[in-house]
């Protein structure tokens, strides 16, 4: 039974998660904007001491989207460590 690899090219994947930080950013910046105080995945205190909305917003998308793809590795491992036939792109 030959053993089924998983596809190891990063560059689609970096791509990927540059355009969600940046649709984040965007996302948090213009609720900063409208003002409301979105914390995302962030802590509360460390947020409310920057005062500069767009660098408030790319700590906001950086933090969410880091939290997500930490989970996505988790699950993924976990799935590979049970059995599921997991794919990686």
């Amino acid at each position: 039974m030959s053993q089924v690899r998983p596809l190891r090219w990063k560059g689609s994947n970096n791509y990927r998660e540059k355009w969600l930080r940046f649709a984040a950013f965007e996302y948090f910046r213009n609720d900063l904007v409208a003002g409301r105080n979105p914390y995302g995945a962030s802590n509360k205190e460390e947020v409310e001491g920057i005062k500069d909305p767009d660098r408030r917003a790319a700590k906001l998308a950086r933090e969410l989207i880091a939290r997500l793809s930490r989970r996505s590795d988790r699950c993924h491992s976990s799935a590979l460590n049970v059995g599921f036939p997991v794919r990686s792109t």
